[in-house]
């Protein structure tokens, strides 16, 4: 079977008529170019996924358990597909005759295509489907409607374009309701970045495609039909939701931008937004039209509104006038568990009244990011003056800043914490000089700290054993998030593959390498493995990828990069198991969250984790054993085994401390830190 040149791709929520009229306009288009069309239903409320499998046989429907999301359902639908060229078409939108070949010519014309998107026409006539990234200047304009005023003026656009250009044109983003991409080129930006839900995902990934050095393209010759389409004038859910993804946005992007002057901007769009909807619902009212769905829109305003102003802010009163320093590797490395747990304590600090100066709001120039200068230069930058302070460093930032964290440690009015995710003696995978010279860097740093905070006791007994006296050692179980459901167990078929998830981007650390080689000697059908975490160098990816497919083994994997934790629960509901191979390990947090949801685990015989997860509770196996790894996943494919090990784990997850427990342990060591820095002043 050839393959096909476009593959169309269609994420259908709720609307299963607007679905087939799109299907159907898809199909006219064969003769056209060849192609294919995946649906994604998005697990629809209505019987949306039935009626296409009756009435478009001819298209491939992937039914989703839940609904991720726009970005999660297109990334699904991105994953099987076939074509050279992805087309991302609303399931409102229709195609039109030469649409698709117009875009194709234009894309041929480019070096480095990235996205190409054609004009978009709705019921009011042509829709704005093109425009400017976020940032402080465009939400300013934005928020006093500057783009009114001066309408001619390139400097006064909007977000979206209200005036678009007559010919083909290089464009900042392009929204998604119809855009062609490259296939290989998407999966190289590793997709639509699943942290948003709805709004924006189609902007970061331009963003993303632009620092590349690729073009985004709009081609007016090209049309498409959006029947439900609104101007972005009138689209309520934009103002509301899209300024929640906008500020996700910002940070991902290390824009310089105030998080007071953003959420002040969208506290003044959303307020007048107010005023518009409720003059719109009196004049509907005068007029004896309906006004439930502005009603509707009106409450959701107040909601959003409600939340913004109640938000904590970022800047509180300080608690007996000390500042809470915080810099962390976590905030930029992109690995999983780590982003989430210093985000968390972090914003619970500011909840509790600290004044908090942390680096994921004061980031290096783009210049220097992930660069080892760029930690030294923001830390002397921020807080090479600071007095009266306690400074929460975790273990990876301090290995690099220990010049400087000695000249901290020498001020009486600074307290110095230490967080300890692992040492780094337990990596074996370097060469033994660069183990020598971490574990002494390491050492010194754990010995300088006047606090040392780990996870579990057998990394505060690896801390005692480097001198640290255990009175400045205290241990803090990490907390599990039940927030979640319980997954399904499913039964396989003969030729159904088990599907394992991976999450974790430190890939040497957490034996990524020895999982290949063991995967490739598990007999057909070989297990389906998502791997989702972002390693800190390109390079280890790039490694990660090679082996995988010198292995004969990269069809059987799907590397998804970051996901912020908080927004992957359908990962968790996708998969049959959860594996952490790893050859040394601080906590494994993830493991945490997979057992609170009942997944059965394969796991590495660490003590880390026999601590907690008894040996009958998982399928444990013996560190870089890939032969034992293999026997250990075929074992997985036994629905009794995995109905066996959900149970246990559903049990034990019970017992594990909640996250609450874990912020307050924290609270606890920062007031007994600031109470011995008042006492030495």
């Amino acid at each position: 079977m050839s393959e096909p040149l476009v593959s169309v791709i269609i994420v259908s929520y709720g609307t299963r008529d607007l679905t087939l009229a799109a299907l159907e306009s898809v199909k006219s288009r064969q003769a056209e170019t060849s192609l294919e069309a995946i649906v994604v239903d998005n697990a629809s409320p209505d019987d949306s996924a039935e009626a296409i499998e009756r009435h478009a046989p001819w298209a491939t429907l992937l039914r989703s358990p839940i609904n991720g999301g726009f970005a999660h359902g297109a990334n699904a639908g991105a994953r099987i597909a076939r074509g050279t060229w992805l087309l991302f078409l609303n399931s409102d939108a229709r195609l039109v005759p030469g649409t698709l070949s117009t875009l194709l010519e234009a894309a041929g014309r480019l070096e480095r295509p990235g996205a190409i998107g054609p004009r978009l026409v709705g019921p009011t006539g042509t829709e704005s489907s093109v425009g400017r990234f976020y940032g402080p200047w465009r939400d300013f304009v934005r928020a006093f409607r500057l783009y009114r005023l001066f309408p001619r003026w390139r400097l006064f656009d909007d977000v979206h374009l209200r005036r678009l250009p007559g010919t083909t044109s290089e464009v900042d983003w392009i929204t998604g309701a119809c855009f062609l991409i490259r296939r290989d080129v998407f999966e190289a930006m590793h997709g639509f970045d699943e942290a948003y839900f709805m709004y924006v995902e189609d902007m970061d990934l331009c963003y993303r495609l632009r620092q590349e050095g690729r073009t985004n393209l709009y081609v007016p010759s090209a049309m498409a039909h959006h029947e439900r389409g609104r101007s972005p004038r009138s689209d309520g859910r934009v103002v509301i939701e899209g300024g929640q993804a906008s500020e996700y946005f910002i940070r991902k992007t290390g824009m310089r931008y105030p998080r007071a002057l953003q959420r002040g901007l969208r506290l003044w769009l959303l307020s007048t937004y107010m005023g518009t909807l409720s003059v719109r619902m009196l004049m509907l009212r005068l007029s004896g039209q309906d006004t439930r769905p502005t009603r509707h829109l009106l409450g959701e305003c107040r909601r959003s509104l409600d939340a913004l102003v109640h938000r904590p802010p970022d800047r509180t009163t300080p608690i007996s006038g000390v500042t809470i320093a915080v810099t962390a590797s976590g905030f930029r490395s992109q690995r999983t568990g780590g982003q989430w747990v210093w985000r968390a304590l972090v914003d619970d600090w500011k909840r509790r009244g600290y004044k908090v100066e942390s680096e994921d709001e004061h980031p290096a120039p783009a210049s220097l990011r992930d660069r080892p200068l760029a930690h030294a230069w923001w830390f002397l930058r921020t807080y090479g003056s600071l007095e009266n302070t306690v400074f929460v460093v975790d273990q990876g930032e301090a290995l690099r800043l220990f010049a400087l964290l000695r000249g901290v440690r020498r001020r009486p009015s600074n307290r110095l914490i230490v967080v300890v995710h692992h040492l780094r003696e337990g990596f074996r995978y370097r060469n033994p000089l660069y183990v020598r010279m971490a574990t002494w860097n390491e050492t010194a740093v754990l010995r300088l700290a006047h606090r040392v905070v780990v996870h579990t006791r057998d990394t505060a007994r690896e801390v005692a054993e480097r001198g640290v006296p255990e009175s400045r050692i205290t241990v803090i179980p990490l907390g599990t998030r039940r927030n979640g459901s319980a997954i399904q167990v499913r039964r396989l078929d003969a030729e159904e593959p088990l599907r394992l998830l991976w999450v974790g981007g430190d890939f040497a650390r957490k034996g990524f390498f020895p999982f290949l080689k063991a995967l490739e000697k598990v007999p057909e059908p070989r297990p389906v493995v998502t791997v989702v975490g972002q390693p800190l160098e390109e390079s280890d990816l790039i490694a990660a990828r090679a082996e995988a497919k010198e292995r004969g083994v990269d069809p059987s994997i799907r590397f998804l990069g970051f996901i912020p934790p908080d927004h992957f629960e359908h990962l968790w509901q996708e998969h049959d198991a959860y594996v952490l191979p790893s050859l040394h390990e601080g906590h494994g947090l993830a493991l945490d969250e997979a057992l609170a949801r009942g997944m059965p685990a394969l796991l590495s015989d660490l003590p880390v984790f026999l601590e907690r997860l008894p040996a009958d509770h998982a399928v444990y196996v013996p560190r870089a054993d890939t032969d034992a790894l293999a026997l250990g996943m075929v074992a997985l494919r036994d629905h009794a085994l995995r109905e066996r090990l959900s149970r246990l784990g559903l049990a034990r997850a019970q017992s594990f401390p909640d996250w609450a427990d874990t912020l307050s342990a924290y609270d606890a060591v920062l007031r007994k830190e600031i109470a011995a820095l008042s006492a030495s002043s």
